[in-house]
């Protein structure tokens, strides 16, 4: 009898696209042991610009899927060393982070008088910048639970307002005051000007000058998530 031979195509699993690069200030990694060894102070920048954190009492470090820093949300943090990593009119910061309490957590923002992003004792986020002299002005409509990873994404401009993601989704957007922020543009992680800690983890944090594209958003998202189970 005559046979059927069937051929059988062979594919390749779609990858992820790359982290955008365009407009990159700042890259930080835990999971990349050019960004973080495994131990010191220092958690190295990767977008060549040198403006890398010091992190502050000893946040405790997790290597493997994903990589993070603990921070105790009462002596822990890190600080910027250079200077409008954020610039004044036009940014987005992305920031990997899990919740072990609701305290004031401060995620990606700056010395006193710059720009924040951080969680106010409460459920939700807020983003803004200190010269707006409401510091919940723009909250998240999504309400986050603890023990659970998010990406959370800004972006800001004094065209557009601000708008924000998270997990690579647009949750809402902020018109009312476009003012551009004070401050010099310093970025620290876990704090706000030495105080108001975060008491959580942080893995990966992106910035840019410039704002992204939402489906530049949703690349940044999809390049990394698989790290965190999503």
């Amino acid at each position: 009898m005559g046979g059927i031979m069937l051929l059988q195509m062979s594919h390749k699993p779609a990858t992820a696209a790359a982290v955008v690069t365009s407009g990159l200030t700042l890259h930080l990694d835990a999971a990349n042991t050019t960004s973080y060894s495994g131990s010191g102070s220092t958690w190295t920048d990767l977008a060549g610009t040198a403006d890398n954190i010091t992190l502050v009492n000893s946040p405790t470090f997790t290597s493997g899927t994903p990589s993070y820093f603990t921070f105790n949300g009462t002596t822990q943090y890190g600080t910027g060393s250079g200077t409008n990593v954020v610039p004044s009119t036009v940014y987005t910061k992305s920031v990997w982070f899990y919740l072990n309490g609701y305290g004031d957590n401060n995620l990606v923002s700056s010395a006193t008088g710059g720009h924040f992003m951080f969680m106010a004792s409460t459920n939700k986020l807020y983003c803004g910048h200190a010269n707006w002299g409401v510091y919940t002005a723009f909250e998240s409509v999504a309400s986050l639970s603890l023990s659970t990873w998010y990406n959370a994404t800004l972006t800001f401009s004094t065209t557009n307002g601000m708008k924000l993601y998270i997990n690579g989704s647009l949750d809402n957007t902020y018109t009312a005051n476009k003012t551009a922020r004070g401050g010099n543009g310093s970025t620290n992680i876990a704090t706000f000007g030495g105080g108001n800690l975060l008491n959580g983890r942080i893995s990966h944090v992106l910035c840019y000058d410039r704002e992204l594209t939402s489906s530049e958003v949703t690349q940044n998202f999809d390049a990394i998530k698989s790290r965190y189970g999503l």
